[in-house]
């Protein structure tokens, strides 16, 4: 694969390492191991240094997730109140929202903050989704949040009202 002359300084290096490395960079530069046995990363590019070789690091293709699922579905929980929201993730702007801090909830609500009010929220939300013509959207979860309580109430009524989760 590479004549031992191409690479500058080898007769250094090889002196300088036990018998063991000789072999691993002989055999390497004959091609016959694979090139990860000889490595070092290089810290500030990430490319790989294999006996004074630098290949580059690999090419990663760009990420599909915000086109596959544009539209996310976020659901913040407080003390008093109930919010849910879609956004497009690719432009970072509100699709669709409902609270249940909304002046026209709050009177047909006793309590603004339960299992109930989450399940009210979806469904309203569910319903302005259908609206714009959004049939389908993805969920994130924050860290705490796990599928239950007021966090299914809101996923099932926006699945009841007729949107498809991703």
């Amino acid at each position: 694969m590479f004549a031992r002359e191409s690479i500058s300084g080898y007769n250094d290096l090889v002196r300088s390492r036990s018998r063991q490395f000789q072999l691993a960079i002989s055999s390497y530069i004959e091609g016959i191991l694979q090139p990860n046995i000889m490595e070092d990363r290089c810290c500030s590019s990430g490319s790989i240094i294999v006996a004074a070789m630098v290949i580059p690091p690999p090419v990663r293709p760009p990420r599909l997730l915000n086109f596959l699922k544009p539209y996310v579905l976020k659901m913040h929980f407080t003390n008093k109140f109930v919010h849910a929201q879609v956004i497009h993730s690719p432009s970072a702007t509100v699709a669709a929202s409902a609270s249940s801090q909304e002046k026209g909830l709050r009177t047909s609500m006793d309590i603004t903050r339960d299992v109930a009010a989450a399940s009210k929220i979806g469904k309203l939300l569910g319903e302005r989704l259908l609206m714009k013509d959004i049939p389908a959207i993805s969920v994130l979860f924050k860290k705490e949040q796990r599928y239950h309580g007021k966090v299914k109430a809101v996923i099932d009524s926006v699945r009841e009202a007729g949107v498809k989760l991703l």
